[in-house]
């Protein structure tokens, strides 16, 4: 069985997955914890490459925090190579941390996989200017590396809840318009993906404490699917 946490950083998903980690181990099961997201090693090398060219420009997060990005235009001109290295990275992790596992047994639980991609591949396309086409395509397969037997917990809290989260764990404040972007590939993947054995809660995680949310997903979690 593949659990899926998605949902924007600060929204509990670290917590519910360690959570769901410690029961299931009690239960003797045997648990395997995938992460997966954009920017695999190959793109941080090419990114790296541009900026030890001195062909980077200074990217500014709400928080006030600076670091160096390659120029846009220079991403642009190798926009489909780019974007290839980083769909054929998603694809191969998938089988690597999520597939091979659940053959061997395992129960998967991920924090990060493809919808989470797919949000950003959304967003680089935005300013990047990929064909609606290309994108597509690429969307449609790493859809299909979705497990059959899925559970899917969309944790989500308001934009202040979320930026007073981020500053009491000191991490990188997200745009807004990036969370509500991702906000929207999230619930367009999970409609999308309708069609395969799942079973998907929403949740809000600023009007529901820790161990509701937890009771709600191991209510997910019956006999029959585990």
């Amino acid at each position: 069985m593949f659990v899926y946490f998605i949902g924007p950083n600060g929204a509990g998903k670290s917590t519910q997955v360690n959570l769901l980690i410690r029961w299931l181990k009690a239960r003797g099961l045997k648990v395997k914890v995938a992460y997966v997201q954009c920017n695999h090693l190959p793109i941080l090398i090419l990114d790296g490459i541009m900026v030890k060219l001195g062909r980077f420009t200074f990217y500014t997060y709400p928080d006030g925090r600076r670091v160096k990005v390659p120029l846009t235009e220079i991403r642009r001109k190798i926009k489909y190579l780019w974007f290839s290295i980083q769909f054929l990275s998603i694809v191969f992790l998938s089988f690597i941390r999520v597939h091979v596992p659940l053959s061997m047994g395992y129960v998967v639980v991920a924090e990060r996989y493809v919808m989470d991609s797919i949000s950003d591949l959304c967003w680089f396309s935005s300013f990047l200017k990929v064909k609606a086409s290309f994108l597509s395509r690429l969307v449609k397969v790493l859809l299909w590396l979705m497990p059959k037997n899925t559970v899917i917990v969309h944790l989500d809290a308001p934009y202040d809840i979320l930026k007073r989260r981020y500053f009491q764990r000191g991490s990188v404040m997200e745009p807004e318009e990036y969370v509500e972007m991702q906000r929207k590939c999230s619930l367009k993947s999970i409609e999308a993906i309708g069609h395969i054995n799942i079973r998907t809660i929403h949740v809000d995680s600023s009007v529901m404490g820790i161990p509701e949310i937890f009771n709600l997903v191991k209510g997910l979690l019956t006999s029959d699917c585990l």
